[in-house]
């Protein structure tokens, strides 16, 4: 029995390799486009983007001494009003505790303590404006870092390309390069489309359109009665009988045993009238099985060896009756070989882990 946690690894790596593959696919196509709508040469657009990067690179060497000059100097300034802020508080201290009290203040010389007075206001401004003066050029020393580094970065940037220019020699590479430099965000979401599109487009379906769909009417195909098809219990393994007469065409993964008086050939096809469809399907390289005996009824045991938690159901469809099933669900066919009757058997796989197989009898 396979191990749903190896399967499900399985399944996970298989998904993340076609989600690699389609953004190889992407970068590729979106190379060739632009190398399609490239009217110049490569020698020629490689010489003007050298040009066009040197040029970029003296203009941003230039920006970058201009802040970093300007940086510094609103650094030393920084440091300057630092220690005058220290030295400040330091006359500042000094003044408070030569601050006379109030008895002094009643019976002391007027004249000094106006003075002291005004010292003591004086510095408490130059206090203030030092402070303010610490903010300002702190938030200008840090926007002047913030330039410095973003220009750093477009020089770096500059320099990797301006190397990559000069040791280029193949266009591929040079339109590769371009296409990701250009496309790398439709490249991340169609990789991202593909991983998890599916889920999206199922929460829109289950949220949205299953809400709209089961507060209206039932779907009726036609006006008139007619037969409704039985549909028989599910199981992971499902015994079916062929009768006297009776042939199945069915794949050759979902037969578990046969009775052996049933006559066992190959055959490649269904119906050699829509080969194509029936590729696409999925029904090909078929086990036909015949009760050719008339002496009761053969047992046929159906499972999917595949997937050994996958669930089979047998429905039923009278003469007359209809059933709406995927074309790709077919597992196998049942007919009788005297008559124009068909017992179709359909293994119907659903989505989200959600798994029924569905043996059904159609009247063709």
């Amino acid at each position: 029995m396979e191990n749903p946690a190896l399967a499900f690894i399985s399944k996970l790596a298989r998904k993340l390799g076609m989600a690699v593959l389609i953004a190889v696919l992407t970068l590729v196509t979106y190379s060739l486009w632009l190398f399609v709508q490239d009217h110049a040469g490569f020698e020629e657009h490689r010489s003007k983007r050298m040009s066009q990067v040197e040029g970029d690179r003296a203009k941003f060497r230039t920006e970058l001494s201009e802040v970093s000059q300007k940086t510094n100097v609103a650094t030393a300034m920084l440091a300057a009003q630092k220690q005058r802020g220290e030295q400040i508080e330091k006359v500042l201290k000094t003044l408070r505790e030569l601050d006379a009290g109030t008895l002094e203040r009643l019976i002391g010389d007027k004249e000094q303590q106006a003075a002291h007075d005004a010292q003591l206001a004086k510095t408490v401004v130059m206090q203030t404006e030092t402070q303010t003066r610490i903010v300002e050029l702190q938030r200008e020393v840090v926007l002047g870092e913030r330039v410095r580094a973003e220009l750093e970065r477009k020089l770096e940037e500059l320099d990797q390309e301006q190397s990559q220019l000069k040791t280029e020699n193949y266009a591929v590479m040079h339109y590769l390069r371009i296409a990701w430099k250009e496309g790398k965000g439709l490249i991340y979401a169609v990789f991202f489309t593909y991983l998890f599109g599916w889920l999206a487009v199922a929460a829109c379906l289950y949220y949205g359109w299953a809400q709209l769909a089961v507060r209206g009417h039932a779907v009726r195909l036609r006006k008139t009665e007619v037969a409704l098809p039985v549909i028989g219990e599910s199981a992971v393994s499902v015994d079916h009988a062929l009768w006297p007469g009776e042939r199945l065409w069915v794949r050759r993964r979902f037969v578990q045993s046969v009775d052996s008086a049933l006559t066992r050939r190959r055959r490649l096809l269904p119906d050699w009238k829509r080969p194509f469809s029936w590729w696409l399907c999925g029904t090909f390289g078929l086990v036909e099985l015949r009760n050719e005996r008339s002496d009761g009824e053969r047992q046929v045991v159906f499972t999917n060896m595949n997937d050994p938690f996958a669930e089979l159901a047998v429905v039923a469809v009278p003469d007359g009756g209809s059933f709406v099933v995927r074309a790709g669900f077919v597992m196998g066919l049942i007919a009788d070989i005297g008559r124009r009757h068909l017992n179709r058997e359909v293994d119907a796989r659903g989505r989200d882990g959600i798994k029924a197989r569905i043996i059904k009898r159609l009247g063709l």
